[in-house]
Order: C-alpha cells, then structure tokens, then sequence
C-alpha cells in the first residue's frame, strides 16, 4: 500500500464512533491496508489500480464503507483538504462521486448526522441547512438521512 501522509492518517483516527443507525463503517490506522482488499488490491496483493477510466485509481484510499460501497479520498488532493467520495461497487467502472468537500467537512457531516441520531430524531431542514457548507452533494446524503430514519424507528 502506497503510503498515507501523517495528515491524512490523523483526519483519519479523528473519525467520529458513530450511532449504529447509521449503516457506514470507518477504519482506523490499523485496518486501513484490510479495506484496500478488493479495490487497490487483491487477496494475493495483486494491484487491481489501472489509468484507463473507470479503473480503480492507485492513488485512492478507502476508509470506510456505506453499505459496502467504498468511502475514500485522492492522496494527491491535500492542497484541496481531501474530498471524500464514494463510487457503487459492482458497476464494472468506478466513477467518484464527492459527498464532501474535504475530510473535516466529511467529520462534520457525520458529527451532524450523529447528534440527530442521539437525539432519536432526524430534522432534515435543520441537517440541510448546516450540510450544505460541506457538500455539494445532498442528493448523498439524503439516501443516507432517509436511512438513519429507517433505522430510528
């Protein structure tokens, strides 16, 4: 595995533990290499990374999932605080789609969505209103919240 930049590695161990409503699973420092298995890697080690599109990028890291579709972010885009994406697994191409605009946006997110859970009740006006500085992307997070009231009832 290519290496994580130390900044990177802390806004990953700075992940909130998060409300077993809502259904995404993050790593820490030690399982990172296990969630790279059958995105940049193989079982056997074999680099699954291409440059053609659609091909799953080396530089991309997994560290977490949403309902088994990878959640990760480009090493090369420091300078723009990481964007998180996620892509839908079994499409036969990966195609990035940014739920956020950087990492601490991405925590941001979630300590959101968290407090609504802990409350046991999700205001989606109130969670739009303070989300929207954080993504571009609310159609995302909308399937996520719809989810988490799901799972709250």
């Amino acid at each position: 595995m290519e290496s994580v930049s130390p900044v990177l590695m802390a806004l990953i161990e700075g992940v909130p533990l998060m409300h077993e409503a809502l259904e995404m699973e993050f790593a820490d420092s030690s399982r990172l290499a296990d969630m790279q298995l059958g995105y940049a890697v193989d079982v056997t080690g074999r680099d699954l990374s291409g440059t053609n599109e659609g091909d799953w990028k080396a530089a991309w890291l997994v560290f977490g999932y949403d309902y088994g579709a990878p959640v990760f972010v480009d090493r090369r885009e420091e300078a723009r605080g990481f964007p998180v994406y996620t892509a839908e697994h079994g499409m036969g191409s990966w195609v990035p789609q940014e739920i956020a605009v950087s990492f601490v946006a991405f925590t941001q997110i979630l300590s959101l969505l968290n407090a609504s859970m802990h409350a046991g009740a999700v205001n989606y006006q109130q969670l739009e209103v303070a989300m929207t500085a954080c993504t571009g992307n609310m159609e995302f997070w909308d399937v996520v919240i719809e989810g988490i009231e799901d799972n709250l009832e």
